[in-house]
């Protein structure tokens, strides 16, 4: 099977930044990121849809040879895929720091669906229940999940 996962990877002043997009499952590669060795790597996980269980394995295998090389590591916009795992599985961000995630809303209205970016920088205790205008009718959207568990990871 190809490999569903694109990694999109560009050296910045601040260190490595790694564009992830698409699903996370046993055929991932993410030689084009170990192979830079970085000292601080942001994954941008905006774009990770879906990840299957043997894509966990081989996720936590890549933060585990990231650590062996002494990668200081942030995640940025964490896609709903993402948040997930955090919640799920005690070590899926291994120690990195996680700056921001994409929370579900939905439209009771007209049954629009939107992330929304949450910025932990910006707001270290967000309201995933504060009103939210929809794009679409600019009716107040509900959270589409449960804002008491969502944000669970940060707390593990």
């Amino acid at each position: 099977m190809a490999n569903s996962l694109n990694v999109k990877v560009e050296k910045r002043p601040s260190g490595l930044w790694a564009e992830l997009s698409g699903d996370i499952t046993e055929d991932s590669e993410f030689n084009a990121i170990l192979s830079e060795k970085p000292l601080l790597l942001t994954l941008d996980l905006a774009g990770i849809k879906r990840i299957n269980s043997t894509g966990v394995r081989e996720w936590i295998n890549f933060m585990t040879a990231l650590r062996k090389d002494g990668a200081r590591i942030n995640f940025e916009r964490c896609s709903v895929a993402i948040v997930q795992q955090l919640n799920m599985i005690a070590n899926f961000a291994d120690r990195a720091e996680v700056h921001s995630v994409f929370a579900p809303y939905i439209c009771p209205s007209c049954d629009t669906e939107e992330a929304k970016l949450v910025d932990f920088k910006a707001n270290p205790t967000p309201d995933l229940e504060a009103p939210v205008a929809c794009p679409n009718c600019k009716e107040t959207m509900e959270f589409d999940d449960l804002p008491e568990s969502y944000l669970a990871f940060r707390q593990q």
